[in-house]
């Protein structure tokens, strides 16, 4: 998978295993810190922390949910067709994906950051026969609505394109409830599968970067929330898919992140550790100690 230059992840495991980073940190503190010794691994802080970083999850669905786009998903749900979306139907077909995140994290944790990649293949080698990301979920241009209001209404506009509506939506406690700008109730789509209605979208963020729509392979970076493993952003695209291509197959990758240092409160001597440490143990540490999951889908027998 080639990820565009910009949008690189920001740490590069170049084929190390993540635990090989933490077993040689543990035995390094074990080795020269004066408090491991006589401790039990239970009893000893770095032991303790080093198999909570081994026990944590990020990762995605063993399968996104795909659904076909058509117009009659437009007219049974009372809208007019796009007529961007009836011109390019008739050499492409459509189909809307979302990519479920699974998070674990032991109590009180959380990431920092996520970079998510998405890369999709056809059966063939031609550039022009690629699926492509006709519209994608989180797209930066929600994101100065998204720092004022982590709840935004969001549909398929007449450009054939993500828009915030102009609805104003009021989050009733303890109920998954919106209220519309037209005053009607609708329930929230907390699967994000198929729907053509104003749907709300959640994301709590600092930053968004990614790369355009437009393009076989989509690559985000989501900096500055805090993703508890109740709190994950939802990755959504707009696939557009040549008529003639029967076989689509998908590469994806995610990195999550931990706020840099947020382990030495429990492990005073660290610093110490870090400067005897090698230079890309030193920096996996100090960009927040990442862990990296891929996978490939099949998602023929769906389209």
């Amino acid at each position: 998978m080639n990820t565009p230059n910009s949008l690189d992840f920001d740490f590069d495991f170049d084929g190390t295993e993540r635990s090989q980073f933490l077993d040689e940190l543990n035995a390094l503190y074990s080795e020269l810190s004066d408090e491991s010794q006589g401790q039990t691994p239970d009893n000893n802080p770095t032991s303790r922390l080093f198999a909570q970083l081994n026990q944590e999850i990020a990762k995605f669905a063993k399968y996104p949910d795909v659904d076909k786009l058509s117009e009659s998903d437009f007219t049974d749900s009372g809208r007019t067709v796009p007529h961007k979306f009836q011109e390019l139907s008739q050499n492409y077909k459509f189909y809307w994906i979302h990519f479920p995140i699974t998070l674990s994290l032991p109590p009180n944790w959380y990431f920092k950051k996520l970079e998510c990649i998405v890369e999709f293949h056809s059966e063939f080698s031609e550039a022009h026969l690629q699926p492509k990301a006709l519209m994608i979920l989180p797209d930066r241009k929600f994101q100065q609505q998204l720092k004022t209001n982590s709840n935004i209404e969001i549909c398929i506009g007449e450009n054939l394109e993500f828009e915030a509506t102009t609805g104003q939506i009021n989050l009733q406690a303890g109920e998954a409830q919106a209220t519309t700008n037209i005053g009607a109730n609708t329930e929230l789509k907390s699967n994000f599968r198929l729907t053509l209605e104003p749907f709300t979208y959640s994301l709590k963020i600092a930053q968004i970067t990614h790369n355009n729509p437009g393009d076989s392979q989509v690559m985000w970076r989501i900096d500055g929330a805090e993703f508890f493993q109740d709190n994950h952003p939802t990755l959504i695209v707009v696939l557009q898919i040549p008529k003639s291509v029967q076989q689509v197959k998908i590469d994806a990758a995610l990195q999550a992140y931990h706020h840099p240092n947020f382990w030495t409160a429990e492990i005073e001597n660290l610093g110490d550790l870090m400067r005897i440490f090698s230079s890309k143990a030193r920096t996996f540490f100090e960009k927040g100690a990442p862990i990296k999951y891929s996978e490939t889908w099949n998602i023929t027998h769906s389209l």
